[in-house]
């Protein structure tokens, strides 16, 4: 059976109380349950087991990641559970390479796909040449992430990033996630 694993990787920190990223983790649940895809959910700011969330990642065939970009990167709970997460469970995410040129080959997570949904407070004209990020993309920002998972073996399905979501208006992102998930092609 097909299965996802949704995380919701944030807290309350100072005036963001998480709110816009749980309700799209729980867009996220509905879509797929919807498709009657057994479906995961892990609020890293609440007590979790490292063990069972380990293996959540060894049953799943997706694992969605929810999370604000907090200056620029990810939210330090989002890199404190990923270090407990897959350190803990070290053997279950990496075999050990038998050469250096083998080295970040060896992820044990090959034909499972992971997925970001991002929230930021800019809006995407920060990136053109000349401006803030000069050129810079999301990708180039989220690199360590995306290269944490391609460690373990993971592949990329799908990032969606929403942006402008302090000040802008963000009363439609729950229909606009749902039509951007039903647009994916399906990968099962």
């Amino acid at each position: 059976m097909f299965k996802v694993h949704v995380v919701l990787g944030c807290g309350e920190l100072f005036f963001s109380k998480g709110q816009l990223n749980a309700f799209l983790a729980s867009v996220s649940c509905n879509f797929y349950q919807a498709k009657e895809i057994e479906v995961s959910l892990t609020n890293i700011s609440q007590p979790y087991d490292v063990k069972e969330e380990a293996n959540k990642y060894l049953e799943s065939n997706l694992v969605v990641f929810h999370f604000p970009l907090y200056w620029f990167g990810v939210p330090y709970l989002l890199k404190e559970y990923m270090d407990k997460v897959f350190t803990s469970s070290y053997g279950m995410f990496l075999g050990k390479p038998t050469s250096p040129e083998l080295y970040g080959t060896t992820g044990k997570m090959k034909g499972k796909k992971y997925a970001t949904v991002v929230t930021c407070h800019f809006q995407p004209i920060v990136f053109e040449k000349g401006r803030f990020l000069d050129g810079m993309t999301m990708e180039t920002l989220l690199s360590s992430f995306d290269v944490s998972m391609r460690y373990i073996g993971m592949e990329r399905y799908f990032g969606k990033v929403f942006h402008d979501v302090i000040e802008g208006d963000t009363s439609n992102i729950g229909n606009e996630y749902r039509d951007y998930l039903m647009s994916l092609k399906d990968f099962k």
